[in-house]
């Protein structure tokens, strides 16, 4: 399956325990952490239509909400 070099580096640092969210709050925010969602560390935002390429190719699911945010995880 061929992904986009932004899409390879979202599973990358999912892999190296970089931690994947999107918020709904006022507007759509999806952004990977490093470590945990919400626990201070390095952090790098990720285009929501990237969220939704990488769902639909069976790369990522949904693993549940923490603190409002959208958790995802390597499938």
């Amino acid at each position: 399956m061929k992904l986009s070099k932004t899409q390879q580096e979202v599973i990358t640092l999912m892999q190296d325990s970089w931690e994947l969210g999107c918020s709904h709050m006022w507007s759509t925010r999806c952004w990977l952490q490093k470590g945990h969602i919400g626990e201070g560390g390095k952090s790098k935002d990720i285009r929501c239509s990237t969220v939704s390429a990488l769902v639909s190719k069976g790369l990522i699911s949904r693993k549940g909400r923490k603190q409002g945010v959208m958790i995802f995880q390597l499938s």
